[in-house]
């Protein structure tokens, strides 16, 4: 057996982003932790793979309209870039995942666990009103 090849970071058309270190991928993207130089802070990445034509446009219309959407519970998305490849930067959450946490500290209390499902909900709430469907929450 080989080990896979580690993913090279892609070169992007935005000479204030560089890309750090791969964060982790999806079906149709690949997420990276980014420092944005113009703005002074770390952001995530979320490129679409090649291969991914047919996705094109729902990546780039979901981006942009979770562009537009404002709440404590979501991470906001800063910029859309269509391409190639269609990517977009989004702020990064420092602190970790909820299976982070677990990880950590071992089984979650079960009031910070309903809290923690209650601010889920009061996100996916927002974005649902906006037309936005997420289609695979995790808890990381």
């Amino acid at each position: 057996m080989h080990e896979a090849a580690p993913l090279a970071l892609p070169q992007l058309s935005d000479d204030d982003l560089i890309l750090v270190s791969l964060l982790g991928e999806g079906a149709t993207a690949h997420v990276f932790r980014a420092w944005m130089a113009d703005a002074g802070q770390w952001c995530a990445v979320k490129v679409m793979k090649e291969g991914k034509a047919r996705m094109r446009q729902r990546f780039l219309d979901e981006a942009r309209l979770l562009r537009g959407l404002s709440h404590r519970n979501l991470i906001k998305v800063l910029r859309v870039v269509d391409g190639p490849p269609p990517w977009f930067v989004r702020e990064i959450a420092d602190g970790g995942s909820l299976r982070d946490w677990c990880a950590r500290f071992g089984k979650m209390p079960p009031h910070l666990a309903v809290d923690a499902a209650i601010q889920i909900c009061k996100g996916v709430a927002v974005a649902h009103q906006a037309g936005v469907v997420h289609r695979a929450i995790k808890p990381h």
